[in-house]
């Protein structure tokens, strides 16, 4: 009896002693902004708690055998107490964190005040409700004051190509919004999650660049690639394909300088992220240059003549 006791009070009291702990390390890792201390507190104390309550019970049991409505009152106490540790840390971090976002610039900020930091994200080339989204959240961003210097847009395009029909995509917008990333069922494959359709209208994807460009922000196309699929002729799909390179190479020159990067993701198909016979890069399996390698060269070259005959060329 005298050991039981004393389990007891010892278990209850190291049950208290954490509940202590677990408040005073939550306060701390708010002051901090530190989450995944808050998040390891909370989980030791849970952890902890959910130990002491199984020595109870059983301290409790060797004490009143026959009081088996006490041992059953004493453990509900107890898990009670280890709901309460692990929630109320939670409550307070979602109310008192601030958006995590926000806090990522800043530190990155802090850490490297000479970076440019770009948010990076897919789908959202065109004027449309992702693209709306973000520039929501960046031009809030500017107007808190937290460093951000531009937004990068992925433009990976998928493009379907049949005989004697206009280039389309497979991939709709809709589609994509409905999937998001824990319905991947909606789409032919996962990849197409971060494939755009393609634009029926390449003034919508200038005027969302222009928007950004307008709160003061750079613009790069991070992750330009182009899939092709469809009955038509292998040449016609690769001349739609230059085409859409060409067009999105335009409306990133067209605000140049702000617009300062059009990169490609890989630049052979055979080593490219999607599958080969899919042929998404500017050079062929055999690295050989395909008409969108053409395109986009000429889109440069005739871009670099009309700044220079317009006198605003400047060399940076």
């Amino acid at each position: 009896t005298v050991c039981a006791l004393c389990v007891c009070v010892c278990t209850l009291s190291l049950s208290l002693c954490v509940c202590v702990c677990v408040c005073v390390c939550s306060v701390y890792s708010l002051r901090i902004d530190c989450v995944y201390t808050l998040h390891l507190c909370t989980v030791c104390a849970l952890c902890v708690c959910s130990l002491c309550s199984i020595c109870v019970l059983l301290s409790l049991c060797a004490l009143c055998v026959r009081s088996l409505s006490m041992c059953f009152l004493c453990a509900l106490c107890i898990c009670a107490l280890c709901i309460c540790a692990l929630c109320v840390p939670f409550f307070w971090h979602s109310s008192a964190v601030p958006d995590y976002i926000d806090r990522a610039f800043q530190l990155a900020h802090t850490a490297d005040k000479t970076a440019k930091l770009f948010y990076n994200d897919y789908n959202a080339e065109a004027v449309n409700a992702k693209s709306d989204a973000i520039y929501s959240m960046v031009k809030e961003m500017k107007d808190k004051g937290i460093p951000i210097d531009g937004v990068g847009l992925q433009a990976h395009f998928k493009l379907n190509v049949d005989k004697g029909d206009e280039c389309s995509s497979d991939v709709t917008e809709q589609k994509v919004l409905k999937a998001g990333e824990n319905n991947l069922d909606e789409l032919d494959s996962e990849t197409d999650l971060y494939r755009s359709p393609i634009p029926s209208n390449w003034t919508s994807v200038c005027d969302n660049i222009k928007r950004f460009v307008d709160l003061g922000l750079e613009i790069h196309i991070t992750e330009m690639d182009v899939t092709v699929s469809g009955s038509a002729s292998m040449s016609e799909k690769l001349e739609k394909q230059a085409t859409v390179y060409k067009e999105m190479l335009h409306c990133c020159l067209i605000h140049s300088p702000k617009c300062r990067s059009f990169e490609t993701w890989g630049f052979v198909d055979k080593y490219s992220w999607i599958a080969a016979d899919e042929l998404p890069d500017l050079f062929d399996k055999d690295y050989q240059p395909k008409p969108c390698f053409f395109a986009v060269a000429n889109e440069l070259n005739a871009s670099q003549h009309n700044l220079h005959n317009s006198h605003h060329f400047t060399h940076d």
